[in-house]
């Protein structure tokens, strides 16, 4: 993610929209890296009302390899009158920026738009008038099987065996019950979260999978019930874990329970604060309550737990994608997601308190990923508006079908300052 000033939260979580986005890349463009800065420099000239001479100025510091502490300062000052909420600048036109390649108008397919995002550089905007979600589709709530894949179905744990060279029982392949036998099959494999989560990312590239738009990842469970990922939480939840512990370590905590080194998992419940991306007056924190959490890297038994760890949050968007269903005439609740701020909590126990290392969604993306995600966020307009959740959502998907799982995620935490960046890098 990046940002001009991570103190200023609601700035920092707040989407771009067209006119901010469109100044963003062109001040973008004045920096060194990119061949067009020359060009940069007179459309910034043209669409702002600062003195020609100060952006001249800071075009020449930028080139300094190191700015004295005085050119740091004007530097400072000019960059913030060229930033996106600036009063300084003018009208857009938009019709000369796509005339300059500044905007570049995109059809076609999905394929198609993801292609030309991955192949621009950070001054750059795509534009489209492509559908990227269906309006007739429910991607949240009501997901319908061809738009979720189970990460512990008999077609992942057959593509887990096929790359282990494991044998699975004949009955299995033919039903797909998860037995006993299967079951330690599947612990002594080490058939862990992120083994499932590697498996299920190759699944997708299959023929069969990759027509499919897949807006989640499901962990269903014994009893029917269901945990749901929705892929961009994964990436977006890390970037929230990072802020918090970098700007407000402070609040950030267990707020309810204990935590004890010989257990195995929680008693009861425990409640963790997490700040809000949004924070408002009343509320500033969300609560993730976790019922059942265990330390899946301690034994062998403990190995498939990640299926049933339990855990929700009270956020909005954990309480919008909660669902039940009739079963036997029935009302049981049966859904619940692995949101951004449960992630921030198990991020939060494998660093501070040294634990679940093995544990779900403990799987981190690479800085190539969260560079692609910040495309999708600041250099993407989608019918004259910014990409809404859902829709870089779904864009998260096709990502997994078009690379590799090393390339996309790895087993340690990433870098500080591949995660949250400054605004102009």
């Amino acid at each position: 993610m990046r940002s001009a000033n991570y103190k200023n939260i609601r700035d920092t979580y707040t989407h771009l929209n067209r006119v901010k986005m469109t100044r963003l890349a062109l001040v973008t463009g004045l920096f060194p890296k990119f061949k067009e800065r020359k060009k940069y420099l007179e459309l910034v000239k043209e669409f702002n009302t600062s003195t020609d001479i100060n952006i001249q100025n800071i075009f020449e510091i930028l080139l300094c390899r190191k700015p004295t502490e005085k050119q740091k300062n004007y530097l400072e000052d000019i960059l913030g009158q060229l930033h996106y909420n600036s009063n300084k600048w003018k009208q857009m036109d938009y019709s000369s920026l796509e005339r300059e390649g500044v905007i570049i108008n995109t059809q076609g397919s999905i394929t198609d738009l993801i292609e030309r995002i991955l192949n621009i550089e950070e001054n750059k905007i795509v534009s489209t008038k492509i559908n990227i979600i269906n309006p007739c589709v429910d991607y949240l709530k009501h997901v319908k099987p061809k738009n979720r894949i189970v990460m512990n179905s008999k077609d992942v744990i057959k593509k887990f065996a096929y790359t282990k060279q494991l044998q699975l029982p004949e009955k299995y392949l033919k039903t797909g019950y998860l037995n006993s036998e299967v079951y330690d099959i599947l612990k002594d494999k080490k058939f862990t979260f992120p083994e499932a989560f590697k498996s299920t990312i190759d699944l997708i590239k299959e023929p069969r999978y990759k027509d499919r738009e897949i807006s989640v990842f499901v962990i269903k469970r014994r009893n029917g019930d269901e945990v749901r990922i929705f892929p961009y939480d994964i990436i977006a939840g890390t970037e929230l874990f990072y802020e918090i512990t970098k700007y407000r370590p402070k609040e950030i905590g267990l707020r309810h329970g204990k935590i004890t080194d010989e257990e195995f998992k929680y008693h009861g419940e425990n409640i963790f604060r997490i700040p809000k991306r949004n924070p408002k007056k009343n509320m500033k924190y969300n609560e993730v309550t976790t019922n059942y959490l265990p330390d899946v890297s301690r034994p062998r038994d403990l190995t498939l737990e990640w299926i049933n760890t339990i855990m929700r949050c009270n956020c909005d968007w954990s309480l919008n994608t909660r669902n039940f269903e009739i079963r036997r005439g029935r009302m049981t609740r049966t859904v619940t997601t692995h949101d951004i701020h449960s992630r921030v909590v198990i991020l939060y126990l494998a660093k501070e308190k040294k634990r679940y290392i093995n544990n779900p969604t403990l799987v981190y993306p690479t800085h190539y990923l969260i560079n692609l995600i910040d495309k999708f966020r600041n250099n993407l307009i989608v019918k004259n508006r910014h990409a809404s959740v859902i829709e870089i959502n779904l864009l998260t998907t096709e990502l997994f079908k078009k690379y590799s799982c090393y390339k996309l995620f790895r087993s340690k935490m990433p870098e500080e300052k591949k995660v949250i960046r400054p605004l102009y890098s």
